[in-house]
């Protein structure tokens, strides 16, 4: 982690999966690490990173839109049938 660049520390502080977390916790840390030790690009990097966290929470989140099974649309149609007697 200490001989990655900022930028590729930067690029991974967003997580997909388990793993990625773990990674994204260690690239902050260090991150954070080189800002205190007065870095000016991973204070910057990290302030870029948590304005975008800010502006995606703010984001609505759309509604998940409902699949319908066959069966449901096969339960709308109804049959009728006319039987004669003759």
């Amino acid at each position: 982690m200490q001989n990655e660049t900022n930028y590729y520390l930067y690029q991974r502080l967003t997580p997909t999966n388990w793993a990625s977390a773990l990674f994204a916790k260690n690239a902050r840390t260090e991150l954070e690490r080189r800002a205190n030790n007065g870095d000016g690009e991973a204070k910057m990097l990290l302030t870029l990173h948590d304005c975008e966290e800010e502006k995606r929470s703010r984001q609505p989140i759309k509604p998940v839109r409902r699949v319908r099974n066959f069966k449901e649309r096969a339960a709308k149609i109804k049959i009728f049938y006319h039987l004669t007697l003759g």
